[in-house]
């Protein structure tokens, strides 16, 4: 599968989840609330509940990733075809 440029956002994070996805969003107002007023309760909140966001984001990610590899489930074509598909971000010619 070839990706415009333009769309090349869309496909970066398929393992976000929607609870990652409203993470995310409380994570952003956290760091405008951090940024707004800098005390030190602002930044140790913001700080935990980022490096909590981004374990969970890596472990999401590693589940995708494994799923999409796993080869009790795939078969070595399907395998290939996910790994160019991982791989390679061109655009395709018509």
């Amino acid at each position: 599968m070839a990706v415009a440029k333009g769309n090349l956002h869309l496909y970066l994070f398929l393992y976000l989840t929607t609870g990652l996805k409203k993470s995310s969003r409380v994570t952003a107002k956290l760091y405008k609330a951090w940024l707004k007023n800098k005390t030190p309760d602002n930044e140790r909140s913001y700080k935990n509940y980022i490096k909590t966001f981004k374990r969970l984001a890596h472990e999401c990610e590693a589940a995708y990733y494994r799923e999409m590899f796993d080869e009790k489930t795939n078969t070595i074509k399907q395998i290939w075809k996910n790994l160019n598909t991982v791989c390679s971000f061109t655009r395709k010619l018509s």
